[in-house]
């Protein structure tokens, strides 16, 4: 009985808070109200899907021209150093017709 009398008692206060209220504020408050509810249903359910968001925001990371110096590499200094000329082996050859290194073919070897 107590619960009958609280729920006519709201319905009651909610009808004379309408009659009272100057049209102009009901008229705002219903264009807001069709506003806010085209609104949200242009929201889709894929645009609330927190993987294809991670994927998105990743693909613009990955996408995005970068420079090595702007990820964190640092190139390392590139010295150039001259390298020793080898020299003909100038050693024993035991071939015929050739003593240090050059070729003797039909003359006799020192001995």
């Amino acid at each position: 009985m107590k619960f009958g009398l609280l729920v006519v008692a709201a319905a009651a206060a909610g009808v004379i808070g309408v009659a009272v209220m100057p049209a102009t504020i009901l008229e705002k408050a219903a264009s807001a109200t069709r506003t806010a509810g085209s609104q949200i249903a242009q929201v889709k359910l894929v645009d609330l899907n927190p993987l294809r968001a991670l994927y998105d925001w990743e693909m613009t990371k990955a996408t995005a021209p970068q420079t090595p110096e702007s990820l964190g590499f640092k190139p390392a200094p590139v010295t150039v150093t001259s390298f020793p000329t080898l020299q003909p082996y100038q050693g024993m050859n035991t071939s015929p017709g050739f003593q240090n290194g050059q070729y003797t073919a039909g003359q006799s070897a020192p001995r």
